[in-house]
């Protein structure tokens, strides 16, 4: 049933970012349920290929203040501390109670301060029923003062990077918050630990695809393997590279496809000629999301060598895997995060440990000996069908904040 009558503000850094369209979709499909979004971000991209549903959000849409120090932003921080001074003294207790330890950490809640005082006035206007922020990072401790300053409940969902490198405060955070979604269980129960006082409050809510593709014949030519991400260590694509020379050593017909790019291109490039591997791996640079489909197609398999970084770093469930699978793409990936969460293995694809470069290249080698790729990607499909359903998980984090918002019959 359709939620008219919910209100909510979404706090986010950036907002139609191509590396987080899983939150547009996310927010597409709460418009789509009724909800009345309010959405509040530092950085909104400008992009010509969104679709009528994508840009309809930019009519609710607000630019925070990057600085908050800036005369416009200062001057509204001014009225609302004077305003309400029993709340601005609030959020200051908020501040001193955080827990950072680390100074930078502590700069930045200063700035989310500032940040949330200057913007309360705004959202106290709009009478919202709930603050919801994606990232426990700048975003949650935005919303944790705005909570304070705008007297209503928040919550948080929690995807990777802010879960296990950027952490700092993240105790009180999780610990103020109404609730907590994350797109793993392996996150949940993380986050479980780390606020053992009420675990119940952590829901795991995965991502979801709004489109199941019609299934794709496995396309003709030479196996092509996939690999699609930011060119960073986490992705572990260096050791696919080497996976990918011990293939050729075993006399393998195979090509390897990278799509992205990132800081280690040129490194990851230099590893290619290094190898001699010129006529088998290649870059193709960034693809817009859009235009992934045809990627997908024309590949046979994905390949996610994901890794825990040396800063605690790690993906989550990577979205490429759920699109590659959506497309009816087996994958071989690591037993990392939540990987394992959407591999059976030996049948939809393999999971082999982190940095093994000769357990990537068994794998990858049974991928080319399987004769019922079409059977393996008919099961990726129904992974997704079952788990990953834009609708279903979109309702499921819609009671959880039904449960959790203010109740409008206690207007203040």
């Amino acid at each position: 049933m359709p939620d008219r009558d919910l209100r909510v503000a979404l706090v986010l850094n950036q907002f139609l970012g191509w590396s987080q369209n899983f939150i547009t979709r996310e927010l597409v499909q709460l418009a789509e349920e009724g909800v009345d979004l309010r959405i509040f971000a530092r950085e909104i991209h400008d992009r010509d290929d969104l679709a009528d549903d994508e840009r309809a959000l930019l009519a609710n849409t607000v630019r925070l203040p990057e600085n908050p120090l800036a005369p416009a932003a200062l001057a509204r921080h001014a009225k609302f501390a004077l305003t309400h001074p029993r709340l601005y003294g609030r959020g200051w207790l908020a501040f001193l109670r955080a827990g950072h330890d680390v100074a930078g950490k502590r700069a930045r809640s200063l700035v989310c301060l500032a940040r949330a005082a200057s913007s309360a006035g705004q959202i106290r206007a709009l009478d919202v029923d709930l603050i919801h922020a994606h990232f426990l990072t700048a975003p949650g401790e935005l919303a944790r003062f705005l909570g304070v300053f705008c007297e209503r409940p928040y919550g948080a969902t929690a995807h990777a990077m802010d879960i296990y490198r950027d952490t700092s405060g993240n105790g009180r955070k999780i610990g103020d918050a109404a609730y907590l979604a994350t797109c793993t269980h392996y996150n949940a129960e993380h986050l479980r630990a780390l606020n053992a006082t009420s675990p119940d409050r952590v829901h795991t809510i995965y991502h979801g695809l709004s489109d199941l593709p019609d299934a794709r014949p496995v396309p003709p030519g030479r196996f092509a393997f996939l690999g699609v991400g930011r060119l960073v260590s986490k992705k572990g694509f260096d050791i696919l590279i080497q996976s990918c020379r011990q293939l050729a050593d075993l006399g393998l017909d195979f090509e390897c496809r990278f799509v992205g790019n990132g800081p280690l291109e040129d490194e990851l490039r230099a590893q290619v000629v290094a190898a001699g591997l010129e006529d088998r791996v290649f870059f193709l640079g960034f693809v817009p999301p859009a235009e992934m489909k045809d990627a997908y197609r024309a590949a046979h398999a994905l390949v996610m060598p994901s890794v825990v970084d040396a800063d605690g770093d790690r993906d989550g469930i990577p979205n490429v895997c759920l699109e590659a699978m959506s497309h009816g793409l087996p994958i071989v990936g690591t037993e990392v995060s939540g990987i394992p969460e959407v591999i059976e293995d030996g049948v939809n694809g393999y999971l082999v440990p982190q940095r093994d470069v000769e357990a990537l290249t068994a794998a990858m080698a049974k991928l080319l000996a399987r004769e019922d790729l079409p059977a393996m990607g008919e099961r990726a499909r129904q992974i997704i069908a079952e788990n990953f359903e834009i609708v279903a998980n979109v309702r499921a984090l819609l009671e959880v904040m039904r449960a959790n918002a203010r109740d409008r019959t206690r207007k203040r």
